[in-house]
């Protein structure tokens, strides 16, 4: 059973709810689940969250709240998911800022290309390493909760891909950049490859299989030299 004050059980609840809803989406999570995971009986976990909608909302909104935090009243429940969804729209306006990518784009092609796209895929590369508990909630609830799918794979995730494709067609019609047909697909592979390192290998067996930092150099510079066209 789940230990300690209030504000204890309720990072546990929201611990467990960010696993469950980040592997199985959010209709195959259930509070059951949640409170068995979280070492509590399936009722009083309703002491803390009233709901699967209220636990949602704490575990999207949990990641922007600065640590320690007041216990809010229990149990939590839910604003409109809008509303959540604000919340989490105004947290990754900070915390998934790409100045470095915004940066280059605005600019003429560098002396050494090579040296800016390194930049601009370890910016990427930090975001998706700090972040990707959330995207991970983000990415699974999408397929069963339509405002999520809209705000998460039309605003936020295809947004990104965007400008970086932008960035990917600019050098390449500078003649600084290789694109493997079009520049989207070329842009698609090469944040694929590091989302897989900096992300997914942590959902799996693979996650102590490359030490950073060096595994991480390795991979961004294995892209660098799939898409720069000269030495």
């Amino acid at each position: 059973m789940a230990r300690g004050d209030p504000g204890e059980r309720l990072a546990a609840i929201v611990e467990a709810g960010r696993r469950l809803l980040g592997t199985v989406g959010y209709q195959r999570t259930r509070m059951a689940d949640v409170a068995a995971a979280a070492g509590m009986s399936a009722g009083s976990v309703y002491t803390y969250v009233d709901s699967k909608e209220a636990l949602l909302h704490v575990v999207l909104t949990g990641f922007f709240v600065r640590s320690p935090a007041p216990v809010p009243e229990l149990p939590v429940t839910a604003p409109p998911l809008d509303e959540t969804l604000a919340t989490v729209r105004d947290g990754l306006i900070d915390l998934a800022s790409t100045p470095v990518l915004h940066a280059a784009l605005a600019a003429p092609a560098p002396e050494d290309v090579r040296a800016e796209l390194a930049a601009v895929l370890d910016e990427t590369y930090s975001i998706l390493s700090r972040l990707w508990p959330l995207l991970a909630v983000l990415e699974a609830c999408a397929d069963d909760v339509p405002a999520i799918s809209e705000f998460y794979l039309g605003d936020g995730r295809r947004g990104h891909l965007s400008r970086f494709a932008q960035y990917v067609d600019r050098r390449a019609a500078e003649g600084r950049i290789r694109a493997f047909g079009h520049p989207e697909l070329s842009a698609q592979v090469a944040v694929e490859a590091i989302t897989w390192h900096a992300w997914h290998r942590l959902e799996g067996f693979d996650g102590d299989r490359f030490d950073e930092p060096g595994s991480r150099e390795a991979v961004i510079q294995f892209v660098v030299g799939a898409l720069v066209a000269g030495p």
